[in-house]
């Protein structure tokens, strides 16, 4: 007599509650994988682009807005003769030069409130960043989000008049007086927070001196033999 064996195959089912589970699990560690991702992608890329980007550009604004206000409200109300005094001798030749300190401190001191309001008063701009910068894709290198930039000052305007000869012929020499001007600003954009010193000079006035250099010079308050020349 044979006996003929039924060979029953037996699944293993998951309860639905349990697939769930597993299903929630896996899901909780993509999200967290996603997560250090992308963090690693804003910290490593992201982050140092758009940092040095946006200090680029708020240099600019900050640049700019200086310039402007000495190029506009301090200089066309000023002259040369006004910051300083040229002495003659007998013979008509230059013999000193001396600055108007008065003067000097005056234009130093309207022109850092000056620019001290302007930068209170920039509005926010935005910055592009473009993927090709942070991916090293050539092809969208000129495409990017854009993200506001904002400019805050957040120090003293410090500024001072200094002034430089240059020869600009034979016998001719060009006595430039310029403003120095230099301030920290805050730069806000998303991800990055960052006080940044910004430091420029713009001309203020000048005058062509004819004949030899003057023996004497007293520049910005300190009496010296024959003032450098620049060639």
């Amino acid at each position: 007599m044979r006996f003929k064996l039924k060979k029953r195959i037996i699944l293993f089912k998951v309860p639905p509650y349990k697939r769930r589970l597993i299903l929630s699990i896996i899901l909780v560690w993509v999200i967290i994988f996603s997560t250090l991702a992308s963090c690693w992608m804003i910290d490593c890329r992201i982050r140092p682009s758009l940092r040095e980007l946006a200090r680029i550009r708020a240099k600019q604004i900050a640049v700019e807005t200086i310039n402007n206000i000495i190029k506009e409200q301090i200089v066309p109300d000023l002259e040369y003769g006004e910051l300083i005094e040229m002495g003659l001798t007998e013979e008509g030749r230059v013999a000193y030069l001396r600055p108007n300190i008065g003067a000097i401190n005056r234009i130093s001191t309207i022109a850092a409130l000056r620019i001290q309001q302007s930068l209170k008063e920039l509005p926010r701009e935005t910055v592009t960043i473009p993927l090709g910068q942070i991916f090293d894709l050539k092809t969208l290198a000129s495409y990017g989000p854009p993200l506001p930039i904002t400019v805050i000052p957040v120090g003293v305007i410090e500024s001072s008049v200094k002034d430089q000869f240059d020869s600009v012929g034979i016998n001719q020499v060009r006595h430039k007086i310029l403003l120095s001007v230099k301030t920290t600003i805050k730069m806000v954009v998303p991800l990055v927070r960052e006080e940044i010193v910004v430091q420029t000079e713009a001309p203020l006035t000048e005058a062509i001196i004819m004949g030899e250099v003057p023996n004497w010079y007293l520049g910005m308050g300190v009496l010296s033999p024959h003032a450098k020349i620049r060639k």
